[in-house]
């Protein structure tokens, strides 16, 4: 783009390059990974969920500068992956809130909505991700081209449920939510179950 300054901090590694290789890398499972360990599992894909979004943030910020539309689409088929993978989560959280369930109805402040309770959140999350699947199946084929916000809308509802889990979890066992440096900025606070006054957190 002629006069501007491209700032290449925001540039994909691709950049320059014949080909793309930098989503084959997500998802690459460490040595020992155990997708039941709960902390594992929810520390692992946050990164790359997180990496994922930053990933499609980077192409379409090139295709801007460029004045391309290379990365506006996806294909349904990966919609349809990354609605499955978040839908695995959802599982496995279900699952956990259960197991749970006699501590008390779990409750966060998600963003700007006040205290809620997590478990119609989580039966949120399901019902949406399920309502995707059926619209995708029904309405494209694989090979079918969708814009790329779809995917990213997926990713970032899977992001924040995956952020729940995993200071769910952290109340569970620690009495209490752990904040660290890569929590991601995301406004999801007031980890609590609500009968258990002790497990406030700020």
């Amino acid at each position: 783009m002629e006069g501007s300054t491209l700032n290449t901090s925001n540039l994909p590694e691709c950049f320059n390059q014949t080909t793309c290789n930098c989503f084959t890398k997500l998802f690459t499972k460490p040595l020992y990974y155990n997708p039941n360990d709960v902390l594992q599992y929810t520390s692992f894909n946050l990164q790359e969920i997180t990496t994922y979004i930053q990933y499609v943030e980077d192409h379409s910020f090139l295709d801007h500068h460029l004045n391309i539309n290379l990365h506006a689409y996806v294909s349904a088929s990966e919609v349809n992956k990354a609605t499955e993978h978040l839908l695995e989560t959802v599982k496995k959280f279900r699952f956990q809130l259960l197991l749970h369930a006699e501590k008390g109805e779990f409750c966060c402040n998600y963003f700007d909505n006040g205290q809620m309770s997590v478990n119609r959140l989580v039966m949120f999350f399901e019902e949406l991700a399920e309502l995707n699947t059926k619209s995708i199946q029904l309405f494209n084929k694989p090979t079918s081209s969708l814009p790329t916000r779809n995917l990213t809308d997926i990713l970032e509802m899977h992001r924040n449920c995956l952020y729940i889990f995993q200071q769910f979890y952290n109340v569970v066992q620690y009495g209490r939510s752990i904040f660290k440096k890569e929590n991601y900025n995301l406004n999801i606070h007031g980890f609590q179950f609500k009968n258990n006054v002790k497990n406030n957190t700020k």
